[in-house]
């Protein structure tokens, strides 16, 4: 994600994107390496974390450091501890925050698939609301507050894939909101022109031919353009995963794109 500074006092925080996901430690979604939270706070958050999961799927993670190298942050993450495979495969709905102790450096990575509940503008809200926690050095209240907020912004849309296909979502008149998925996709096209000035773009969006020669419009987000952009330049078929946002023409919002192994009968889909 495109990187958001806040001068706030004691620390500054920054929003990235996710890239890989990160491994359970003795309290899971938790690795306290600057030792900021006490046995007890790490199992507390341990614990709300894991009832996230459990209930739609969304998985936070806690990732302190004493300090990085350079105090650079973004790269951290990137080498480190970076996270697009956060959540339930396919839908990628999660997030990590980053705290880096003596840099005075935090930020918020938030999962490709979670982008369209938490976007750059809601991300910026929440590390301003717990900034003067952290100031404090009230990391756990703080920890627990952003969660909190990113529990909140994705329990208001439903994690469960609905249709296992497109044309089942499109014969549906209540599918607004709901997830599918589509095996076996091919697509052959162009990318739109890269605009790095906006999360969300209305030329960003592959063109698909649904049931009756009807357009299907997928919308993906700035930072899903490099996943986007592999897809169409590879040969294997993937599966689409993607939120329906509106009805009639389909259009829907991208959550995620798994390559399969073995495809022997490909269903493709003209853009």
């Amino acid at each position: 994600m495109k990187p958001a500074y806040l001068i706030l006092g004691l620390l500054a925080f920054t929003c990235v994107s996710c890239k890989q996901k990160l491994r359970d430690t003795k309290y899971p979604f938790v690795i306290d390496h600057a030792d900021v939270l006490s046995d007890a706070e790490e199992a507390a958050l341990s614990s709300q974390f894991q009832q996230y999961q459990d209930e739609i799927g969304l998985e936070i993670y806690i990732v302190s450091e004493k300090s990085v190298e350079d105090g650079d942050l973004a790269a951290y993450s990137n080498d480190h501890a970076p996270a697009s495979q956060i959540g339930t495969p396919g839908l990628n709905q999660g997030g990590i925050i980053y705290l880096s102790l003596d840099d005075r450096k935090m930020k918020i990575d938030i999962s490709k698939g979670l982008e369209w509940q938490v976007p750059d503008t809601v991300s910026a809200d929440i590390l301003s609301q717990i900034q003067p926690a952290f100031a404090d050095a009230q990391f756990a209240y703080g920890f627990k507050k952003a969660g909190e907020r990113m529990y909140e912004a994705a329990n208001r849309v439903p994690w469960e894939v609905a249709y296992p296909s497109l044309a089942e979502a499109f014969e549906d008149s209540a599918a607004v909101g709901k997830i599918l998925k589509q095996e076996g996709l091919v697509i052959e096209g162009e990318m739109p022109r890269y605009n790095p000035n906006h999360q969300f773009n209305l030329d960003y969006y592959l063109p698909l031919q649904g049931p009756d020669s009807a357009e299907i419009r997928v919308y993906f987000t700035l930072y899903q353009y490099d996943m986007v952009e592999q897809f169409l330049q590879g040969t294997s078929s993937y599966t689409l995963y993607g939120r329906v946002a509106y009805q009639n023409p389909l259009m829907l919002q991208l959550l995620g794109l798994e390559p399969e192994a073995n495809s022997p009968e490909v269903q493709p889909f003209e853009g």
